[in-house]
C-alpha cells in the first residue's frame, strides 16, 4: 500500500513538474518573442525602454477609448497614452485634445513637384498610426488619415502620381490613392514580413522596391523584394544570415538609374558581444546579388544605419554608421571615414540633389552640415532651435537647398538658412506619448516619453519645454514637492 501511494505521489509530482516546465517554456517563448521584437524596434530607435516595459504587461492595461473617458489616478500613473487622447476635465466634460504637440517621426515623404506638400507618419503607441499632411511647408499640419496598424516604419510617394502613397509595417503593405486619406492593405511574401524601406521607380510606377525582414524556418531572414506589376506579385532575395546572434535590417538605397542598389543589415553576435555589419550591392536593379560583404572593408564599423547615393554619381556612396560617416568613390569597393564631428552614432546621411557638396548628418542630439562634400563640417546643436533625440529623417527641398526638414523623436524641425537656425514645425501634430503627469494647484507638468518635461500654467492651453535630467529622457515617476511646487522629482533609469 505504501509503495502504491509512493508511486501515485511520484507520478503526480512528475506530472505537475512536466506541466509547470511546459507552461514556463511556452511563457518564456512568448515573452522572448515579444522582447526580441521590441529589442529590434528599440535598436532602430522605434521604441523606448519605457514602452517596452509597458507592452510587456499582459496584454494591455486599459482600453484607450474607455480609459480616456474617465481616467483614474492609477491610470495616469501606470499607463502610456498619447497627446491626441490627453484631455483635461472641467468637471463632467472632457475637453478637446491638448498638447504638447509633435511626436516620434517614423516616415516622411515630399511631393515630387511641390516642396510645400509633405506627408509624415508617427508612432504614438495606439491601435492606429496617424498620417499628417502639410501644404504650406510645415506652418501647420492636419491629420488626414490613419492606418489600421499600431506601427508604420516607412513612407514612400509615387513620383509619377503624387496622390499615391505607400506605407510599410509589420506584416502589411498599405497603399493610398487619395493622398493619404484612406488606405488599403496587402501582404508581401506572407504574414511575417517587416517592411522597413520602400521606393517607387520614377520611370515606371508598377515597379516597387522594398527591404525588410522575413520570418521563416525559425529565424528572421533579411530580404530585398520587388514587384513589376504594381504589387500583384512579388519576388524576393534572401541574404546570408549564418553568423550567430540576431539579425536586423538597417537600410536600402537605389541610385537614380534604379540599377545600383545597396542593402545593409547587421547582427548582434552573442559570442563576441559586438555588432557585425553586412552590406550587399546589386547592379541590375536587385535581380542578382553577388555574395560579397562590402562592409568587410570598413574599419572599426560595427553597425550601418543609413546608405545614401550621390544623386549625380552612382560611384559615390555614403554610409552613416555607429562609428562615424564613411564615403566610397568607387561604388562601395573601398571606404574611407570622413572627418565628421559626429564620430559615432550617425543615424542618417542626406545629399542635396541640387548641390551634391551639401551633405547632412543626423546624430542622437545634433545635426552636422558639410558644404564642401565632406571636407569640413559645421556642428549644429540644440542652441540653434533643435531639441529631442535621434535625428533619423531628412527631407531636402526640391526648389531651394536652403530649406531642410529634420525628423526625430520629438517631431519635425525646419531650417530655411542652411541649418544655421531651426524652428519646430509641429503645429497640429498630436502624436506625442505622455508617460507621466504631475499637478500642483496652478501648474501642469507633462513628461513626454523619450523627450522631456513640459509645463503649462494655463490648464494645458500652452506648454513650454523644460528639458530633462542629464542622460535621462525617460522617467518612471514624476512628483511635485507639496511644500515647494517649484521643485520636481523625476525617477529615471
Amino acid at each position: 500500500m505504501k509503495e502504491k501511494k509512493f508511486f501515485l505521489r511520484y507520478a503526480l509530482t512528475t506530472a505537475v513538474l512536466i506541466l509547470t516546465l511546459f507552461y514556463s517554456f511556452n511563457l518564456f517563448s512568448q515573452t522572448k518573442r515579444i522582447v526580441d521584437f521590441n529589442l529590434k524596434k528599440k535598436e532602430r530607435g522605434e521604441v523606448h525602454q519605457t514602452e517596452m516595459d509597458f507592452q510587456m504587461r499582459i496584454p494591455t492595461l486599459f482600453n484607450r477609448d474607455t480609459r480616456m473617458l474617465s481616467p483614474t489616478e492609477d491610470d495616469l500613473n501606470q499607463s502610456i497614452f498619447n497627446s491626441r487622447d490627453f484631455k483635461i476635465s472641467n468637471g463632467d466634460i472632457w475637453l478637446n485634445p491638448l498638447g504638447p504637440q509633435g511626436g516620434e517621426v517614423t516616415g516622411m515623404a515630399m511631393h515630387p513637384d511641390n516642396s510645400q506638400i509633405i506627408y509624415a507618419s508617427f508612432y504614438r503607441g495606439g491601435a492606429d498610426a496617424p498620417i499628417f499632411k502639410t501644404t504650406n511647408g510645415g506652418v501647420n499640419w492636419e491629420e488626414i488619415g490613419t492606418i489600421d496598424h499600431y506601427w508604420v516604419a516607412c513612407l514612400a510617394i509615387d513620383p509619377n502620381n503624387q496622390d499615391t502613397l505607400y506605407a510599410g509595417s509589420f506584416g502589411y503593405l498599405f497603399k493610398s490613392t487619395d493622398g493619404g486619406v484612406s488606405w488599403s492593405s496587402s501582404q508581401i511574401l506572407g504574414q511575417y514580413v517587416s517592411i522597413y524601406k520602400l521606393m517607387v521607380n520614377g520611370k515606371n510606377s508598377n515597379i516597387i522596391y522594398g527591404g525588410g525582414e522575413y520570418y521563416a524556418t525559425g529565424s528572421w531572414k533579411q530580404v530585398f523584394f520587388t514587384t513589376t506589376d504594381g504589387g500583384a506579385h512579388w519576388s524576393e532575395h534572401r541574404f546570408p544570415t549564418s553568423d550567430p546572434g540576431f539579425f536586423y535590417f538597417d537600410d536600402m538605397a537605389m541610385d537614380t538609374s534604379y540599377q545600383n542598389c545597396f542593402v545593409s543589415y547587421s547582427n548582434y553576435d552573442y559570442n563576441t558581444y559586438i555588432w557585425v555589419p553586412h552590406l550587399y550591392k546589386s547592379t541590375d536593379g536587385g535581380t542578382t546579388w553577388p555574395h560579397t560583404n562590402l562592409a568587410s572593408s570598413i574599419s572599426y564599423c560595427q553597425k550601418i544605419y543609413s546608405v545614401t547615393f550621390d544623386p549625380t554619381n552612382s560611384n559615390q556612396v555614403y554610409l552613416a554608421t555607429s562609428t562615424g560617416l564613411f564615403k566610397s568613390t568607387n561604388g562601395g569597393a573601398n571606404w574611407k571615414r570622413t572627418d565628421n564631428p559626429l564620430t559615432h552614432l550617425i543615424y542618417e546621411v542626406a545629399v542635396d540633389s541640387s548641390d551634391v557638396n551639401l551633405i547632412w548628418c543626423g546624430g542622437r542630439t545634433e545635426i552636422c552640415r558639410s558644404t564642401d562634400g565632406g571636407g569640413s563640417w559645421s556642428y549644429l546643436g540644440a542652441g540653434e532651435g533643435l531639441y529631442g533625440e535621434y535625428y533619423s529623417h531628412f527631407l531636402l527641398s526640391h526648389s531651394s537647398p536652403s530649406f531642410i526638414y529634420a525628423g526625430n523623436y520629438s517631431g519635425i524641425f525646419k531650417s530655411s538658412d542652411l541649418g544655421d537656425s531651426w524652428n519646430s514645425t509641429n503645429n497640429g501634430i498630436y502624436s506625442t506619448r505622455v508617460s507621466r503627469i504631475a499637478i500642483d494647484p496652478n501648474t501642469l507638468y507633462v513628461w513626454l516619453d523619450g523627450d522631456a518635461c513640459y509645463r503649462s500654467t494655463n490648464g494645458g492651453v500652452n506648454f513650454n519645454r523644460r528639458g530633462h535630467p542629464p542622460e535621462c529622457s525617460s522617467v518612471n515617476d514624476l512628483v511635485v514637492n507639496p511644500e515647494n511646487p517649484s521643485v520636481l522629482f523625476a525617477a529615471g533609469g
